[in-house]
């Protein structure tokens, strides 16, 4: 294991504690019945005063959902340039690792958004079509975090000639996510605390993604 891969891996581990004791703390910390319908709400203070000031945005909402369907897109790329890869190759073994290392994490993803999708630790703070629904963490703020930050290391790693296309790839995921994350803080859906987790638990899987990276080469 090299310098790198365990500062990337300590870096992992520093998300991840951050995540838990973020959750720790909602279930803990001034716990109120702050939410619709009296649902019960970490740190409540903190949330319902952001909640207060961002107020609440049915278009901003909808306009978020543009940087994730674009996100889902990279995904597919990264899919068909394994499988092209596959082909051409002919062989499992001399596809780029770091595509495999790439799907695992998707894996991951996927798996963390249907576990989040069941975790009551905080509801949204606004009914969806009239019922409650787990928001911690903001699993929309966590993918696109993890689709766009993995997909910068890795067009680094495969296209590592091509300086002028990962300029480009920087510059518009870091701009993607940037509007991501400020329009689902600032549409009314989530709790600051749901956006938190959400970063907290998509930098973590981008760290173990380098990880993984420095590891299989």
């Amino acid at each position: 294991m090299t310098t790198q891969s365990k500062k990337d891996l300590c870096w992992c581990l520093f998300w991840l504690v951050l995540f838990f004791g973020l959750t720790c703390a909602l279930c803990t910390i001034d716990v109120q019945p702050a939410g619709p319908q009296n649902s019960t709400i970490g740190l409540a203070g903190i949330n319902t005063g952001f909640h207060a000031f961002t107020k609440e945005s049915a278009l901003l909402d909808k306009l978020t959902d543009i940087p994730l369907y674009i996100a889902f897109a990279e995904c597919a790329f990264f899919a068909f340039l394994g499988l092209y890869e596959l082909i051409k190759r002919k062989s499992l073994l001399k596809v780029d690792r770091s595509i495999y290392a790439l799907a695992l994490i998707y894996i991951v993803m996927v798996v963390l958004y249907f576990v989040f999708d069941h975790m009551a630790i905080n509801m949204r703070p606004v009914l969806i079509d009239g019922a409650l629904e787990p928001s911690f963490p903001s699993t929309h703020t966590m993918m696109t975090l993890t689709i766009y930050g993995t997909g910068i290391v890795a067009f680094r790693q495969i296209y590592k000639n091509q300086k002028s296309l990962n300029t480009i790839v920087l510059i518009v995921s870091t701009a993607l996510i940037t509007f991501a994350v400020a329009g689902r803080l600032l549409c009314g859906i989530h709790w600051l605390s749901d956006i938190a987790g959400g970063l907290f638990i998509g930098a973590a899987l981008i760290m173990l993604y380098k990880f993984l990276v420095s590891v299989f080469q």
